[in-house]
């Protein structure tokens, strides 16, 4: 009986002192999303086409489609004389969700004949803001209003503007 009794304690005292565990455990995944960076890139440049000024000064209004129309003294040449385009931008912008957005130009730019310091002002920018599709890809056109001077002040070469104009797109 003696044994018995210190048999209960010792075994009393080993599970008084050893803690019985549940050790449960869980996970959690980590995620995130990129997203892709909204950009816009020029595809095509600006290029009104080739022009004849007169003896009074005229304009050159090229539309985002890509047609001109010129009025005053500027005669526009038959056509494979020079590519007419308007500027155009590929757009990338938000896949889903709001597809506005605002678009930025110049009030104005020079473009100036190569090999010399004439110039002609090229401003009244207009945009065909084309809707963006599911993906957010879209092209954006952009046209604007040569003005041309006289023979005298407009001799005849290449006018351009190497570093070309800003274009700002805000999407929302």
């Amino acid at each position: 009986m003696k044994n018995t009794i210190k048999f209960f304690a010792l075994a009393v005292v080993i599970c008084g002192f050893s803690a019985t565990s549940f050790a449960q455990s869980a996970s959690a995944t980590a995620s995130g999303i990129i997203t892709p960076a909204y950009f816009i890139a020029k595809t095509t440049d600006m290029n009104f086409g080739s022009v004849v000024p007169g003896a009074i000064g005229g304009n050159v209004i090229l539309a985002p489609a890509g047609t001109t129309t010129v009025s005053g003294g500027v005669t526009k040449l038959a056509a494979g004389s020079g590519a007419i385009s308007a500027a155009e931008f590929a757009l990338l912008g938000p896949a889903a969700g709001a597809t506005l957005y605002t678009v930025s130009l110049p009030n104005k730019i020079d473009i100036t004949r190569e090999g010399g310091t004439e110039i002609m002002v090229v401003n009244g920018f207009t945009v065909d803001k084309g809707a963006l599709a599911v993906g957010g890809a879209g092209t954006l056109k952009v046209g604007a209003t040569l003005n041309v001077g006289t023979v005298a002040s407009n001799p005849a070469g290449t006018y351009s503007n190497p570093s070309g104009f800003q274009i700002t797109v805000n999407f929302q």
